[in-house]
């Protein structure tokens, strides 16, 4: 029987953003990313995420309401592209718009074992 970590999908949450006043109330949108990440050990499987998404390992908080699922935030264009560092102070002085996006995944342990097909059940 093998084991291993998966990820099976990731939610995300684009909210625009403001330095001085924060998210802007009704400037949301939501979605889903179709992506699959697996990994032999918890830790590989966290650093793919950490690379998907585009954050360090820092970035990432555990929820301690559901022990499974992981977030992490990060500013972004309107591309979908993390923040320079030119372009976080360019979004602090309001020149620049930003969105704040929370990535939420649930982590599972997956055994996986053949079936003998020759069986009836």
């Amino acid at each position: 029987m093998h084991t291993y970590y998966e990820i099976d999908g990731i939610s995300k949450i684009a909210t625009e953003d403001d330095y001085e006043e924060g998210c802007k109330v009704g400037g949301s949108q939501d979605g889903y990313i179709d992506h699959r990440i697996r990994a032999d050990t918890l830790e590989e499987l966290i650093n793919r995420f950490c690379a998907f998404v585009d954050v360090e390992r820092e970035d990432i908080q555990i929820r301690e309401d559901q022990g499974n699922r992981i977030d992490a935030q990060r500013q972004e264009t309107i591309e979908g592209f993390a923040l320079t560092s030119t372009e976080f102070e360019q979004f602090k002085h309001g020149t620049l718009k930003s969105w704040l996006c929370d990535y939420s995944a649930s982590v599972y342990q997956i055994k996986k074992s053949a079936v003998d097909l020759t069986k009836r059940i």
